[in-house]
């Protein structure tokens, strides 16, 4: 069985373990199995071609929400993943991923809706039904409202966002679960540190760990990363005082940072006053008001 959505409500919805939240209230929907025929799935789907055991727990986890997010039945489902099954007889994340989307866009004959024009949802807004009392609650309500991909165009005043740089949000979002408001705190502090820039690698590794501890909402990530830069100033100081003769800049350098250090030119931890100027930019940005 199918759920239809009108496209207001796909708004409010984020892909993620175990269920979706729709609407402009407070209403939860249960991604469980009934939001896909498996039964119909099943009994179409040849043993031969496709064993049962191919159907794993991760890739049925798959087939939901790309059947949730492209509409797609249980016919049109078997015909997907009877193409996308390998010699071994293992089904592929990825490759049944662009095959639904390849077939979303023969199908339907439109642009594919994505995950980084998402925003978060609002039964996990910490500022939903809050007047903002300081600036990081400011900053908070923000990153809740804005999508990533208009986060991304805020910090660039207007300018549309590299194809490179939303694939990768596109295939965090996806792959690590995370709503779109923490994907916008992982920006927002991602580029701080790195120069305006988002270096493939540190993002995943930053992504992957915060997935791990079920980061679900803007104020969970903001403290963490908080918490963290903490951690690993206290580090560096330490190492400093070991022997380090050039001191190091490291307020809000997170700990995800440590292991990943030596890859990053020194050249982007910038002076303080520079640090602090790109600071209140990317917050200026956020406060005007958009079209």
């Amino acid at each position: 069985m199918i759920h239809k959505l009108s496209d207001e409500a796909k708004q409010e919805v984020m892909l993620q373990d175990g269920q979706q939240y729709i609407g402009k209230e407070r209403a939860i929907y249960k991604m469980q199995d009934d939001i896909f025929d498996f039964d119909a799935f099943y009994a179409g789907l040849s043993h031969h071609l496709v064993p049962r055991r191919a159907i794993t727990e991760k890739v049925k986890d798959a087939i939901k929400k790309l059947s949730f997010l492209y509409g797609i039945g249980p016919l049109d489902m078997q015909k997907i993943v009877m193409g996308v099954i390998d010699p071994a007889e293992q089904i592929d994340i990825e490759a049944l991923r662009k095959a639904a989307q390849e077939w979303y866009q023969f199908e339907r004959g439109e642009a594919l809706p994505r995950l980084y024009d998402r925003v978060q949802p609002l039964a996990e807004r910490t500022m939903a039904h809050a007047e903002p009392k300081n600036e990081e609650e400011y900053l908070m309500k923000q990153l809740e409202t804005v999508s990533p991909r208009q986060l991304l165009m805020d910090f660039s005043g207007g300018v549309e966002p590299a194809l490179a740089d939303l694939q990768l949000i596109e295939d965090i979002m996806f792959k690590q679960k995370l709503p779109p408001g923490v994907m916008n705190v992982l920006i927002y502090y991602v580029m701080l540190r790195t120069d305006m820039k988002l270096p493939k690698k540190y993002v995943e590794k930053i992504a992957s760990s915060w997935a791990r501890k079920k980061v679900r909402t803007v104020k969970q990530a903001m403290e963490l990363a908080k918490k963290e830069a903490r951690e690993y100033e206290t580090f560096m100081k330490e190492k400093e005082q070991k022997g380090s003769k050039k001191p190091i800049r490291t307020e809000l350098l997170p700990d995800w940072l440590q292991t990943d250090y030596s890859q990053f030119e020194r050249k982007q931890v910038k002076s303080e006053e520079e640090l602090e100027q790109k600071r209140r930019e990317l917050e200026e940005r956020l406060k005007k008001p958009k079209s």
